[in-house]
């Protein structure tokens, strides 16, 4: 699957850009097969809150908003020209003209991602990327939204994330978790804890957070040293950016 945002969009904060002025008509009808699912899910599952499901769009958005915040090396990026997400369309043959490295593979984890967000709305968009869950059931829901939107980039692992095993985790011979990403999983020491196993020199966490960011970063930083950012969101709130994680 090949990356495309539309060169030049901008997106303002109160959310009126359209879906299909950043993803493309391929990726749209992923979109809208991926939000039918949900709702039909809803009932057995409870995957978002009542308020979240009347606005699906904007949690779309809010993890798209991600790539902003990530390497133009794992995004494909080829332009100095910054969009939104500071990234262009990547046609076909710069795809084909991209080196390729067989026995490396660079993911995004997201852990969990129970509902998808924002680890489907990352895979829609073209990323390799790894979603854990320890619940069951939501394990069956995300498998079936990889069959029917046909995301050969994602994996889905039904596992505690503080057990993941990256390695075991497919044949590639060489490993890296680039981007740790979540929403909604806990306090930034919970997210921290449950996944230093697998952070690495070159790791960063990407935390989709609320308000009381500050406070918990506070908390984190009694038990861990590391370099960070408080990012802004497409929703109310913040991205969290965590480097070079080193415990006390």
């Amino acid at each position: 699957m090949v990356l495309k945002l539309r060169e030049g969009v901008i997106l303002n904060k109160s959310g009126k850009e359209k879906i299909s002025r950043i993803f493309d008509k391929d990726q749209q009808t992923k979109l809208d097969i991926y939000m039918q699912m949900i709702l039909d899910w809803q009932p057995m599952l409870h995957l978002v809150s009542t308020n979240a499901l009347q606005n699906l769009r904007k949690h779309i958005l809010d993890s798209a908003y991600l790539l902003k915040f990530m390497d133009s090396e794992l995004t494909s990026a080829k332009s100095e020209n910054e969009s939104f997400f500071g990234i262009k369309n990547i046609t076909e043959q710069d795809q084909l003209n991209e080196p390729k490295s067989p026995e490396l593979c660079k993911y995004i984890l997201d852990f969990g991602s129970g509902n998808g967000f924002p680890g489907v709305i990352l895979a829609i968009l073209g990323l390799d990327v790894i979603l854990v869950e320890i619940h069951k059931k939501k394990c069956i829901f995300l498998d079936e939204v990889k069959i029917k939107l046909e995301l050969n980039n994602l994996q889905v692992y039904n596992s505690d994330i503080r057990n993941f095993n990256l390695q075991s985790s497919n044949s590639c011979k060489y490993k890296e978790i680039k981007y740790i990403v979540t929403k909604g999983f806990g306090k930034v020491d919970k997210c921290i804890e449950y996944t230093e196993h697998i952070w690495s020199e070159d790791t960063v966490g990407l935390f989709i957070k609320s308000n009381d960011v500050e406070s918990e970063l506070e908390q984190a930083l009694t038990k861990w040293n590391f370099n960070h950012k408080i990012l802004s969101r497409y929703m109310p709130g913040f991205v969290l950016e965590l480097k070079n994680l080193r415990k006390i």
